[in-house]
């Protein structure tokens, strides 16, 4: 025969209620120990560094270098004294150096056609242009190490670039020539053209 007891009943749901009171604390323990965080940071930084690239010019062989950085500060070629009275034939030549003074990238140089004054000169077609390439000295050699620009005064046939070191030198040969088919119409015209050396760095030439 079972006998109620009161007090051993409130005993037994009160350690009922506590166990299940810990169970409950406990999954909760579990719970929060899987939510701890951390992290890891990088930093970095990004900058053009400290390098130096700069191009100047020489019109005059070598004698004086600057920067003739526009079309309006530009250098002055040194064409022989026939280049104003030029005949159907005849020719005109000067030479032109490119310097990189910096010493830390070389350049990829690339001339670009003329700008001309008039720019619709009906002379330009007749002016027959070769540029060849006079070599990385000191000083223009006499060799010819290919030809730069072909064409005339209105344009390119042929265009090739060429390279300076960092700290080095490139020399170009300009012949000017008046084409034997010159009309007689262009008699005593003249025209203006001013010539960019574009030059774009790069690491090793």
């Amino acid at each position: 025969m079972t006998t109620n007891d009161p007090v051993r009943d409130r005993k037994r749901r009160k350690r009922r209620a506590l166990l299940a009171s810990g169970l409950v604390l406990g999954v909760g323990a579990v719970i929060t120990l899987a939510a701890w965080n951390d992290s890891v940071w990088g930093n970095s930084q990004f900058g053009t560094g400290d390098t130096t690239w700069n191009m100047q010019g020489t019109f005059d062989q070598g004698a004086t270098w600057d920067e003739f950085a526009s079309k309006d500060d530009g250098g002055t070629f040194l064409f022989t004294e026939t280049a104003l009275d030029l005949d159907p034939g005849d020719s005109t030549t000067a030479v032109v150096g490119v310097m990189e003074t910096e010493g830390d990238l070389g350049a990829t140089v690339t001339l670009m056609d003329p700008v001309l004054e008039p720019a619709d000169s009906a002379l330009a077609p007749y002016l027959e242009v070769t540029v060849l390439d006079r070599g990385t000295g000191e000083g223009p050699s006499d060799y010819n190490y290919g030809t730069v620009y072909e064409g005339t005064l209105a344009g390119a046939t042929e265009r090739n670039s060429t390279t300076v070191d960092p700290h080095g030198k490139r020399w170009y040969q300009f012949e000017v020539r008046l084409s034997q088919t010159a009309p007689q119409s262009v008699m005593g015209q003249d025209i203006s053209a001013a010539w960019e050396f574009r030059a774009v760095s790069i690491d090793e030439p």
